[in-house]
């Protein structure tokens, strides 16, 4: 066997361990509404309740505290697509096969215009949901995530919202969370089927446009609102970088307000059935931490560091702080509604934790993955390396503990640190050498054509070049 295949075959066993667990107890949840909350662009360090000082996110943050908060949820992906393939189908991208890249809008290579495609043999969550006999509606806002892409599969209702208003290239999130009433109030006609409700709201995106009085309050001054690049940067005006950043944290407060209102309509819907909500986000994005701006670049913590927070009137509030993955998700709603998850899965059911059990690490730290493209990170418990393959063939490996540097600012130079888990970096390059085979029998790219031109348009007024 190549040391290749040696190191692929040695990365699936650490993944898939932890699914041979003995199944958790049956939660109570069984027949429960489901609503999952999508923020675009998130990052959890400009939330109150994962510790940022400024008042950005009171609605959520009282929210939190209602359930069972997700200290340390690392995203499978910086970017949309790879991020939401993973969270709906609980594998990582080097297994679904979509890969993007900065600046091509492409998949699985150096393909300019090029557009998702889930793979026909994966298992999707609503997909499980219907099956179940669910009511199955998604209200989306992003246009990479179109329902002829795949995404689709599984609702009996996709609605892909187009702004009402066109100074925004994106719905805003009154329309998603007036939608979601309308979705509801027709869900309620048939009582005897519980609802599952996927909602993405895109107000944290760039490009950041607050409402006048969230600007107010935590941008004020700021007079220019299209400072914006995504991608890494050679350099910076830091007064506009500063302003860009202060203008995000209205952007958040703005969401806030949009959250209100939502979880006001949720609970009128809990009269009649009781509800699990899910709030997450499938990426962040960085304001010159690491050398760039917005995300779909790097795999830093500022892009990849995402919230996760679940609410249930018989879910026990606490904060776990155990670090888990976006890829847990699917898993672990199957396992709260009572569903039987698929085998295929990387993730895996986060159900004892949110009980109160296995809250030590038990044994070998799990190994969690999130990738992009040609780079790959690989973390374990707090330790967590960031491989990528640069130009002519080279390698560059960083390394970062993020216990004593969760900025991640300064790089280790010695893996022999003490207490540095070995495998870290050869996972890595497992992973690397897995997704760079090429995309896949499943994926099954070739036999789609390019993004229609409207949405490349869409996609350019959000920040995404050609």
């Amino acid at each position: 066997m190549s040391w290749h295949r040696l190191l692929t075959a040695s990365l699936a066993f650490l993944i898939f361990a932890a699914c041979s667990e003995s199944p958790s107890e049956p939660a109570s949840l069984k027949g429960s509404n489901v609503v999952v909350v999508v923020v675009d662009a998130l990052r959890a360090d400009r939330l109150g309740a994962y510790g940022y000082a400024r008042e950005t996110s009171p609605v959520l943050d009282e929210f939190a505290e209602k359930g069972i908060l997700f200290e340390s949820v690392t995203s499978a992906a910086s970017q949309t697509v790879p991020s939401m393939i993973s969270l709906w189908s609980g594998v990582y991208p080097y297994r679904h096969g979509n890969q993007y890249f900065p600046k091509t809008n492409s998949i699985g290579g150096e393909r300019k215009g090029g557009r998702p495609a889930l793979p026909d043999s994966s298992n999707l969550l609503a997909e499980s949901f219907r099956e179940a006999g669910y009511q199955t509606v998604a209200i989306v806002t992003n246009p990479w995530l179109q329902a002829e892409y795949g995404f689709g599969r599984g609702f009996e209702s996709y609605l892909l919202l187009d702004p009402a208003n066109s100074e925004y290239p994106y719905a805003r999130g009154d329309e998603v969370s007036f939608a979601a009433e309308m979705a509801i109030e027709h869900a309620a006609l048939d009582p005897e089927k519980p609802l599952f409700l996927y909602l993405h709201f895109m107000d944290v995106h760039a490009p950041y446009w607050p409402s006048p009085d969230e600007q107010a309050r935590l941008a004020p001054g700021i007079t220019d609102r299209s400072f914006y690049t995504n991608g890494r940067l050679r350099g910076i005006d830091e007064k506009k970088m500063l302003g860009a950043s202060q203008l995000y944290d209205a952007e958040v407060r703005t969401f806030d307000g949009f959250l209100e209102k939502l979880l006001e309509t949720i609970e009128a819907m809990g009269e009649a059935r009781e509800t699990l909500i899910v709030l997450t986000a499938d990426h962040g994005d960085e304001f010159f931490e690491h050398g760039g701006m917005g995300h779909g670049f790097s795999l830093y913590e500022e892009v990849v560091h995402v919230p996760l927070v679940f609410v249930h009137p018989k879910l026990q509030n606490r904060r776990v702080s155990k670090p888990v993955s976006l890829v847990d998700l699917a898993p672990t709603l199957l396992d709260l509604l009572g569903l039987k998850a698929w085998l295929e899965i990387d993730g895996v059911s986060l159900v004892d934790q949110m009980q109160g059990r296995q809250q030590e690490e038990g044994g070998k730290p799990r190994m969690l993955v999130s990738e992009l493209g040609d780079q790959k990170l690989i973390r374990s418990a707090h330790r967590k390396v960031i491989l990528s393959r640069e130009r002519e063939g080279a390698v560059r490996l960083e390394r970062f503990d993020l216990a004593h540097d969760p900025l991640e600012q300064s790089e280790l130079s010695d893996a022999a640190t003490p207490g540095w888990p070995t495998g870290l970096a050869e996972a890595a390059e497992a992973v690397l050498e897995s997704s760079s085979r090429g995309r896949g029998p499943e994926s099954d790219l070739d036999r789609l054509g390019p993004m229609p031109e409207k949405i490349q348009d869409q996609l350019r007024a959000l920040g995404y070049s050609d």
